[in-house]
């Protein structure tokens, strides 16, 4: 079980999720479940005469990374964004967010997230579904949207330029919306962040 507690940290820290449900490990089976959000990683390993159970406390990526409040807000007639989206990674040689979702107050409302640019690169775009070239419908309030990795390895800030929106006339977030983005990590961790200044 030891010896599996330093190849989950191994994973974590290189950004990926060492949940498994048996693994072979020497004359073994290695068990190893768990729970990000608190940093706790389970070790159970067993053999055909004995079992051995290991729990430790790690940092995941949620715990090394804060974001800045120095974004802005911008909705036009039938295009919007929440601009300027900044996250400093402190900590883990490796950060991968691989799903993003973002919530708004009223989630009937017509608004769509269609494109996320993080460093001027595009990691989302729903003008341009990969499968099939086409344009998609773009995706609604609490929605998870399955993104093209991004990989954060160096400390420092990294910034998310927009999330884009879209909306017929008349339909765009009226003032005092708010908006949460919850970050989805490779290791299995999330992170949620509330945008609650546009007026």
């Amino acid at each position: 079980a030891i010896a599996g507690a330093e190849w989950s940290k191994t994973l974590i820290n290189d950004g990926k999720n060492p949940v498994t449900n048996g693994k072979n490990l020497g004359t073994g089976i290695l068990k190893i479940t768990t729970v990000p959000n608190q940093g706790v990683v389970n070790m159970m390993s067993s053999t055909n005469t004995a079992k051995a159970s290991y729990t430790i406390v790690t940092d995941f990526a949620t715990d090394c990374v804060s974001f800045q409040n120095i974004h802005t807000f911008s909705f036009g007639d039938t295009i919007g964004h929440i601009n300027n989206v900044q996250v400093r990674k402190t900590c883990l040689d490796k950060i991968i967010i691989d799903k993003v979702m973002v919530s708004w107050t009223d989630p009937s409302a017509a608004q769509r997230v269609m494109k996320i640019d993080m460093n001027s690169s595009i990691y989302y775009d729903a003008y341009v579904e990969p499968s099939t070239g086409e344009p998609s419908e773009g995706a609604n309030s609490d929605i998870v949207i399955d993104i093209n990795n991004i990989v954060m390895t160096g400390t420092g800030y990294y910034t998310f330029n927009y999330f884009e929106f879209e909306y017929t006339v008349g339909n765009a977030p009226p003032p005092g919306t708010d908006f949460t983005i919850t970050f989805y990590f490779g290791d299995g961790s999330s992170y949620n962040k509330l945008f609650d200044n546009y007026d």
